[in-house]
């Protein structure tokens, strides 16, 4: 059973990776993913989570990383994005992408 940071961890792997596979089919180039979470970024950086309980799903994310970069944001720096996180919970499940930015986040850019 996974633990609540194992949890945290694998959500937010799983994000990554849906970003991502829309990364490489748009072929983006150059890409700086920033992310919250300090544990997730120091394990991709460190590649070394193969024995992590959610490994398999972060040597996915690796592997996609081509031309990508990860590096750590503080929540408080990234307003945009922490928005978007809390207003998820009223969209579908899955991918959801938007033409312009949601004018619940315009006043954050």
């Amino acid at each position: 059973m996974l633990m609540e940071l194992e949890y945290l961890i694998l959500v937010v792997s799983f994000r990554i990776i849906q970003g991502l596979k829309l990364v490489v089919s748009l072929n983006i180039k150059n890409l700086i993913i920033e992310s919250d979470s300090a544990i997730l970024v120091q394990l991709m950086n460190n590649s070394e989570f193969g024995n992590h309980p959610v490994g398999s799903l972060l040597q996915g994310c690796n592997s996609l990383m081509e031309s990508a970069t990860l590096s750590h944001i503080f929540r408080e720096c990234n307003l945009t994005t922490d928005s978007l996180a809390k207003c998820s919970i009223s969209h579908e499940l899955g991918l959801v992408c938007f033409d312009g930015p949601p004018a619940h986040v315009a006043y954050h850019s």
